[in-house]
């Protein structure tokens, strides 16, 4: 059902574009994806969006990680077999062709890619959605940030060894349609619930995430919770 990274897809496996008309269908027309958190909610949704909508899209790559026991191709091929996707199976019988498996984790060095799979990745992905993220309010910072911080650094540096995709520094992640290739960061307005009112900005940061990201090196767990705000 899935691709293992490196191979080709047959050249049958083309459909016939039914989103004709469509300026999202358009443009992922000929683009190939790079998607980190495709097993969380909103990945699963995100996935199954562009294998049913976006037929016009050349190859999705998908980090996945081990977890709790089963490797990344096992919990590939039981997310494929949600009820989510069975509009995709039904009615793109040869979708899932297109999603090729990369084994890797963000709280990695390197994401814990291989040196095939980086090299394929910088050759051929334009366009990133970022989504790999711990959600859990009541997370250890110390974890929070390896994975919400220093994971997100480290698409980054991936990120601009990408040479079919173009990064604008200058958005603070913001989706840029106005540019041929994007990196979209899926981040949560929760990150501000200290505000009673949320507007559709950036708002400032309370503190360098740089220095957080230096701290939670070198600091002791323990220490680190004794100075977190409750």
């Amino acid at each position: 059902m899935f691709c293992p990274a490196g191979s080709t897809l047959r050249e049958d496996t083309a459909m016939i574009d039914i989103s004709k008309g469509s300026k999202i269908a358009e443009f992922y027309k000929g683009q190939t994806l790079f998607i980190t958190g495709a097993s969380g909610f909103m990945g699963k949704v995100l996935l199954e969006k562009i294998l049913y909508a976006c037929p016009g899209i050349v190859r999705i790559y998908i980090l996945v990680r081990p977890k709790r026991g089963k490797s990344p191709q096992t919990r590939l091929e039981e997310m494929a077999k949600l009820p989510l996707f069975h509009r995709v199976h039904k009615e793109r019988p040869h979708a899932f062709e297109k999603v090729v498996l990369v084994n890797g984790d963000v709280t990695m060095d390197d994401l814990g890619l291989s040196s095939e799979d980086r090299t394929l990745l910088e050759k051929e992905v334009t366009v990133v959605f970022h989504g790999a993220a711990t959600l859990r309010l009541e997370a250890i910072l110390k974890d929070a940030v390896e994975m919400n911080l220093n994971g997100t650094w480290r698409i980054l540096q991936l990120c601009k060894k990408m040479s079919r995709l173009k990064v604008d520094t200058t958005s603070n992640f913001h989706i840029c349609f106005r540019m041929s290739r994007v990196l979209v960061h899926l981040s949560t307005a929760f990150c501000h619930c200290d505000y009673e009112e949320l507007e559709e900005r950036m708002y400032p940061c309370a503190v360098n995430p740089h220095d957080v990201m230096r701290c939670c090196q070198w600091m002791e767990p323990a220490m680190l919770e004794s100075i977190t705000p409750s």
